[in-house]
């Protein structure tokens, strides 16, 4: 069976990527708790600080990560004013590779969440089968896998790779 089109292309698009928040959502998703206020004065520069706080916001409100490419301008300028930065201060170009990396280690293990890893790729594809053999209809069982990593605080993949699974979890159903 080929890989199933669980979305259209635009639904695809705003799975794996941040919708643009109104000022309550920056609000809710920005703001930061002491725990979290401390890891941001723990961190160096200033552009580590906002990256930091952008992807801990993201995280908060999507259960996944984005690449800096995907940050929102509006959200780095009022990251960047909360943190009592300039604009001058913040070159995201320079947050990458290993720093984006770590600070997603340490927000999973601030919130609780656990990494979408190999032992949780098992338990995803596990609980998919079981949701198949309910006879749910793709998008039934997108949703409800959606809602398994929330309430199992785990990171939540990309559309490509939930689609992947949807679709290897149907077809092994349908040899058996």
């Amino acid at each position: 069976m080929p890989k199933l089109a669980i979305l259209s292309t635009p639904e695809q698009r705003r799975f794996d990527s941040p919708t643009k928040f109104n000022v309550h959502g920056r609000l809710l998703y920005f703001s930061l708790n002491k725990a979290e206020l401390d890891l941001v004065k723990a961190l160096h520069k200033p552009t580590n600080k906002v990256g930091f706080t952008l992807q801990l916001g993201y995280f908060k409100a999507y259960g996944k990560f984005f690449g800096v490419e995907q940050f929102h301008q509006k959200d780095i300028e009022y990251v960047t004013k909360i943190l009592n930065f300039s604009k001058e201060d913040i070159h995201l170009s320079s947050y990458k590779k290993k720093i984006p990396t770590d600070h997603r280690k340490q927000i999973l293990t601030l919130l609780g969440w656990q990494p979408f890893n190999q032992t949780q790729q098992q338990k995803t594809i596990d609980h998919l089968q079981w949701l198949i053999q309910k006879q749910l209809s793709p998008k039934h069982v997108l949703l409800s896998a959606i809602e398994f990593f929330w309430q199992n605080k785990i990171e939540i993949p990309s559309y490509h790779a939930l689609s992947t699974f949807i679709t290897d979890a149907y077809n092994h159903f349908e040899q058996e």
